[in-house]
């Protein structure tokens, strides 16, 4: 078992002591993710990275997954080995092996398999990993080594007696030598396992129980052992040990982009730079300082094991200075620098602190300064330096030697000769002026004079807190609550109207060498430009929080070197400006700096900066002193790796294989990715695009979900990219390729089959159409036919004979009158019966006067044998409905011919028209001899051979109408008889529907 050796603090305490350049402590930027986080244990044994981007982290407690924003971890309760887990690699099927107290771990798709001895492995106890070269994996347990490849367990014969004891290390070279590192030594070997070269302490180790093996940049070779650190060079033939470490159980070793070798210990962290060691201290916490394991991540990031949980370290470019490195407090509230290069640093309740050669030297109230809240500081032209608190002001000599106590003048406040015991900053002016910024005005120095200055503002109380000096020489005053001035040397004006800027709080100003004015309020950023160049015209442009920036409440502004950018502190960490950005393109890029970023200390404070002639600087913070130094930061170059991690179907979690095709209903999907920068992960953003059914890439956004509902049938493919902390975007993302069936009535066979079907149901339609013309056609052929034979039946050669009969008759009888009548009727009936010939259909009063110049000529042809009647009912206007032409004519016919002529006596034919319902009821009624004595009639004449065709012409009429108008034209017969049963007649009914 794995089992640290806890070395006593006092040993380490020794060699903090006797080791060189420890006095001045420092505190890094280390991100601490602990349970707080997610991570399931505080002691970290084993960091590794796999091929996604992932970092999993093993410990007491278990396996888990870090992609920088969350943890997902493993225990026993999902099939782990064992809670006790000292090391993890990857194969390259992406499946991440864990070597845990009680056997080998294989996690594949969220699912573990163990194996142990009985599937070939020397021992169940799995110390350490690694997959080399090859892809096979290396095996180091607590009785010996052996390889995994082809799916299989393999000890390399040669090593079977060189290697048969506890194994600590395992690692490959750049030349692919593999490095074994047991508890008696190391042993060398080829990738084959063939031994080449053993060391031990009688070969330059410090201990032969070796712990970890490092190939530095320079192939130099670093060993940890039990009792110290030895470096061999590239050709593993010399070899040194560290006397500062000798004697501390080093444990893993690592180097980070600097080219800084890093150390871990039981003890503490190191860090040598090709110069000297220097203890590092990860945290005030103790357990923090224990440390277990190193590794450097894609990113160039060095993660840090310890017993306080997981470190994260990049570069020192901000470093932060507390109680613990010699402040009295860690509220900074003013910082500046004399001339022989003491920083002076005001604090809050811990007095006057000096900086100078990396010490801190502190002085209170008991030292002679009137209060413990300091304010501002100030070095004036004959080098005494100023000093403002709550209390009043107070002056010392020049500070040549910060270890020896200095002389400090007597406190002058409240009437002597300031007009209040609170001072808010002190500034001195180019012509060598001290002001002094109180509240409701100022206070002048000059030539040993003070002067009150009253400032009459729009608000009664209020605090001067900054003073700037243009180029032109005129003073510019901001106050807390009381607006912006300006002092041009004879008054002060209010510049808030003028210039339009409404916050009554400025605490910081800047003007830069192209003459524009920049400032701090609490509604963030007002750039003035007189010239309008950078404003397009307007006189303010502001920064704010819609712009990026963390906060509106800015306490301090400073520009870098070259003023192409701006730092802006506020109340909720600083922010970087890029105002040669601006100033060029209009663009407003603001980048905030928070603990991610190495800013620990949060919130600023007015006047709390100082910019150092190599370009670094202070920042005061209620949380600390802050220095930044522009070139130790080291932009991280590498993409981030983008994954998809989750699928989802209607919002429940499935399971999809690449290029999955899915029913027509499962159409709801959501799509959750991260985009693993653990350099900084909150700053990772993506843009998302479906492919067939997004045109263009989505905005840029920090959502990592996607959701698609209704998608119709087709193929896609859902595409992420992401950026890093730098926002470089990937080149390509990550994709997931799927298609939406379309419904079975939507597939291309269904289609083909409907459009079979349909042109042949065209085909048959078409061809019914056409039948149904043809037979149309016919149809009115055979209207055509019929009426025709109508007509012909009016107008038969019996009746036109018989008419110009008695047409002759009359002449002949010299009754010249009735046959001129005779003849001026038969003339009229022959017209009529040829001009509605021609239609299809006539008004009812049309049809009633052919029908009566009919019946007048039948009635003088049979010399008056019978005597009609036409009847019209109510209800039926006779010029507006209309009736089939040559319709009712040959059932008057057959009545006169069939029913009256044979009666012995005189008969009478009645004809009604009337309306009913619907229908037009033509009623034809005589009283004549009934048919069935007709028809005897017609079997014992002589005429037989006599045939009448007038009504079976109309029925066929009848049934053509109905057919082509799709009408109910109808024919009802009725044999009118007494009640003796003797016939008395008949009655035709003929119903026309309305036309």
């Amino acid at each position: 078992m794995m089992i640290w050796k806890r070395h006593s603090f006092l040993l380490f305490a020794v060699i903090v002591l006797l080791a060189p350049n420890l006095v001045f402590s420092q505190s890094y930027n280390f991100r601490n993710y602990t349970v707080d986080d997610g991570l399931p244990f505080i002691g970290v044994n084993a960091i590794y990275q796999d091929s996604k981007g992932n970092l999993w982290v093993g410990g007491y407690g278990g396996l888990s997954k870090f992609n920088g924003k969350t943890f997902t971890n493993y225990s026993p309760k999902n099939g782990l080995a064992n809670h006790w887990v000292f090391s993890m690699t990857e194969d390259t099927a992406g499946h991440i092996w864990a070597g845990t107290l009680t056997g080998l771990s294989r996690l594949s798709n969220d699912k573990f398999q163990t194996f142990s001895k009985k599937d070939g492995l020397p021992d169940d106890q799995i110390s350490c990993l690694l997959t080399d070269s090859r892809s096979h994996i290396w095996i180091g347990t607590g009785n010996g080594i052996c390889i995994r490849h082809d799916n299989k367990f393999e000890t390399p014969p040669h090593l079977l007696d060189s290697v048969n004891s506890t194994i600590t290390a395992i690692f490959e070279d750049s030349k692919h030598e593999i490095w074994i590192g047991t508890n008696k030594g190391i042993v060398i070997a080829d990738r084959e396992g063939r031994s080449l070269h053993v060391l031990n302490r009688s070969r330059g180790l410090n201990d032969n129980r070796v712990n970890c093996i490092f190939q530095d940049a320079g192939s130099n070779y670093w060993i940890g052992t039990d009792k110290g650190l030895t470096r061999f060079d590239a050709n593993r033939k010399s070899s040194s040990t560290t006397a500062v470490l000798n004697g501390l159980n080093v444990l893993s070793i690592s180097q980070d982009l600097q080219g800084d070798i890093w150390i871990s210990t039981d003890v503490g962290l190191w860090k040598y730079d090709g110069k000297e060691f220097r203890s590092i201290s990860i945290s005030h916490d103790l357990n923090a300082n224990k440390t277990s394991c190193l590794f450097l991540d894609y990113e160039k990031n060095l993660w840090i094991g310890t017993y306080s949980g997981l470190f994260r370290y990049r570069s020192a470019d901000f470093v932060t200075y507390g109680q613990n490195d010699g402040l009295t407090t860690p509220f900074i509230s003013q910082i500046s620098k004399d001339r022989n290069g003491n920083l002076l640093i005001a604090t809050s309740g811990g007095g006057l602190s000096i900086l100078n050669n990396k010490h801190f030297y502190n002085y209170t109230q008991i030292d002679g300064l009137p209060s413990n809240t300091i304010t501002s500081t100030i070095e004036s032209r004959d080098g005494t330096i100023w000093i403002g608190s709550d209390k009043g002001i107070c002056t010392c000599p020049p500070i040549r030697d910060p270890g020896k106590k200095p002389v400090f003048s007597k406190t002058f406040g409240l009437n002597s000769p300031l007009k209040s015991d609170s001072v808010n900053i002190i500034y001195q002016d180019s012509k060598g002026v001290i002001w002094i910024g109180m509240n409701n005005g100022v206070t002048r120095y000059s030539n040993g004079v003070y002067t009150w200055m009253p400032i009459h503002g729009e608000q009664n109380r209020f605090s001067v807190y900054y003073f700037m000096e243009d180029r032109k020489g005129d003073l510019w005053i901001g106050t807390y609550l009381g607006g912006l001035f300006r002092y041009d040397g004879t008054a002060f004006t209010s510049m808030n109207k003028e210039l339009g800027m409404k916050s009554e709080s400025y605490l910081a100003m800047l003007q830069d060498k192209e003459g524009v004015y920049y400032f701090g309020s609490f509604d963030g950023v007002y750039m003035y430009d007189p010239s309008g160049r950078y404003t397009k015209g307007k006189k303010i442009v502001q920064f704010s929080e819609a712009d990026g920036m963390s906060s509106d409440l800015v306490y301090l502004m400073q520009f870098d070197e070259d003023e192409e950018s701006m730092w802006i502190g506020t109340n909720q960490a600083l922010n970087k400006l890029d105002l040669g950005a601006f100033k060029h393109s209009g663009k407003k890029m603001i980048v905030p700096y928070g603990k991610e970023e190495g800013f620990n200390g949060i919130e600023c404070n007015g006047s709390a900066v100082y910019t150092e002639g190599d370009g670094s600087i202070w920042f005061g913070t209620v949380n600390g002193l802050i220095s930044y130094h522009p070139k130790e930061y080291k932009p991280n170059q590498v993409l981030a790796k983008t994954n998809i991690t989750r699928i989802r179907l209607f919002y429940s979690d499935t399971t999809l294989a690449q290029n999955v095709q899915m029913g027509p209903s499962e159409n709801n999907l959501s799509f959750e990715y991260i985009g693993i920068c653990l350099t900084n992960p909150r700053k990772v953003r993506y843009r998302v695009k479906l492919e067939g059914f997004d045109a263009t890439w989505s905005p840029v956004t920090s959502s990592n979900v996607a959701t698609y509902s209704n998608l119709p049938p087709g193929k896609y493919s859902f595409q992420v990219m992401s950026c890093n902390n730098e926002n470089i975007w990937a080149v390509s993302g990550s994709r997931f390729n799927f298609t939406v069936l379309a419904p079975f009535w939507k597939r291309w066979w269904f289609s083909a089959l409907l459009a079979i079907f349909l042109t042949a149901i065209a085909v048959a339609f078409f061809r019914y159409r056409i039948s149904q013309v043809r037979e149309k056609e016919n149809l009115k052929v055979r209207m055509a036919t019929n009426e025709l034979k109508a007509l012909r039946s009016q107008m038969n050669p019996h009746f036109i004979f018989n008419s110009l009969n008695s047409i002759q008759h009359f002449i002949m009888s010299n009754d010249e009158i009735s046959a001129s009548k005779y003849l001026n009727t038969f003339a009229k009936l022959i017209r009529t019966i040829l001009n509605n010939s021609e239609r299809a259909t006539a008004s009812i009063r049309e049809e009633i006067d052919s029908l009566r110049l009919y019946l007048e000529l039948e009635s003088l042809r049979f010399e008056n044998k019978f005597e009609y009647e036409i009847k019209v009912g109510d209800g039926l206007d006779i010029d507006y409905h209309e009736v089939p032409t040559m319709l009712i004519q040959p059932f008057a016919e057959n009545a006169i011919i069939h029913g009256l002529l044979p009666k012995k006596s005189s008969g009478r034919l009645e004809i009604r028209i009337e309306l009913v319902n619907n229908f037009i009821l033509c009623s034809i009624i005589d009283d004549g001899i009934g048919r069935r004595k007709a028809m005897e009639m017609k079997e014992h004449s002589i005429r037989k051979m006599h045939k009448s065709f007038g009504l079976k012409i109309t029925q066929d009429r009848l049934d053509l109408l109905n057919y082509l108008h799709k009408s109910s034209l109808n024919v009802n017969i009725v044999d009118l008889q007494n009640g003796d049963g003797h016939s008395t007649g008949t009655k035709v009914e003929i119903y026309i529907p309305l036309l």
